[in-house]
């Protein structure tokens, strides 16, 4: 392998809203990755990039016919394959909960003798609490309980 030429890992999340976890208007938080080589990554950066560019940003790029058809072209790069990009997805609001779950709860069982991780037992609770605390505490207790959650340092990833 020339120089640089060894695979490097990266990541980047969606943007936009990031760590706003509990935005109403982008529930969603998308986590990409990709394993190539310094080399790959030029040439597939070099799609996106013009003479103006420094950096390829989505943001810019989306907004005109062209900046959309190299969006399209990158995608399209056979550096990128499913072997080597992988994206993930996290419904924000579930994410509250699920980090009350694994910080607070767990702690709790956990001290109890509790394995809560056993069994997938953490998830069945999150669920439990996504789906039913609306109905049980009420919404507005629920929306202020998880503003205050999801606005606190240590609950963000």
């Amino acid at each position: 392998m020339a120089a640089f030429d060894f695979p490097v890992v990266t990541f980047d999340e969606s943007g936009n809203t990031g760590a706003d976890l509990l935005n109403q208007e982008q529930p969603v938080f998308a986590l990409a990755s990709t394993k190539i080589s310094y080399a790959e990554a030029d040439h597939v950066l070099g799609i996106t990039k013009t003479p103006q560019t420094r950096e390829a940003k989505f943001s810019r790029l989306k907004k005109t016919p062209a900046g959309r058809r190299r969006i399209a072209e990158f995608l399209r790069a056979p550096e990128l394959t499913e072997a080597n990009v992988k994206i993930s997805f996290y419904h924000k609001r579930f994410m509250v909960v699920t980090k009350v779950v694994d910080l607070l709860v767990e702690t709790l069982a956990h001290a109890d003798g509790i394995d809560l991780y056993r069994n997938g037992a953490n998830i069945a609770l999150s669920n439990l609490h996504f789906y039913c605390m609306p109905t049980f505490c009420g919404p507005v207790r629920t929306e202020t309980f998880l503003g205050r959650m999801g606005s606190q340092e240590q609950f963000k990833g």
